[in-house]
């Protein structure tokens, strides 16, 4: 069951039109905005560890939902999370497992990961490419904070 929190104040009106526009790039952008918000979290573009747990489910379920309703499935942190646990995936971190996940949702080609600017804004980009929610600059976050964040998506019965 998941924790019963209250959702934040945080208004996804602007995240709703971009995401029923299909305006990918720009919903990704709001999705971190909203993200730094209801986390509680600086402007530094980051998640850090610690912070995952200030999300509250409530924020995370109404995220989640935005994505998979107006992409018709093929986004969203409960598609990344799936997909992530069908390659073998848990709780602790493997880079094995996590440079198939990157390879598998298109952030990672060739072996090299993908510079954000790279990445695919359309319904043609892989199942489950968004949303990335930009961390350390250009990069897509790490495997040790998405691993995390799986495990607050599965608490949050995402």
């Amino acid at each position: 069951m998941p924790e019963t929190e209250a959702r934040s104040s945080a208004d996804y009106t602007q995240l709703e039109n971009q995401l029923r526009s299909r305006q990918w790039r720009e919903a990704d952008g709001e999705t971190a905005r909203l993200m730094r918000e209801v986390g509680d979290l600086d402007n530094s573009g980051g998640v850090l560890s610690p912070e995952i747990d200030r999300f509250s489910c409530a924020d995370l379920q109404q995220l989640d939902l935005l994505w998979v309703e107006y992409s018709d499935g093929r986004f969203g942190f409960s598609v990344q999370k799936d997909i992530y646990r069908s390659l073998g995936g848990t709780r602790e971190y493997s880079a094995e497992i996590w440079e198939a996940f990157e390879a598998r949702v298109g952030w990672r080609e060739g072996g090299e990961w993908l510079l954000y600017d790279d990445l695919t804004f359309d319904l043609s980009a892989p199942v489950g490419h968004l949303p990335v929610v930009r961390v350390e600059g250009d990069l897509v976050w790490s495997g040790f904070e998405v691993v995390e964040f799986f495990d607050r998506a599965e608490t949050c019965q995402l």
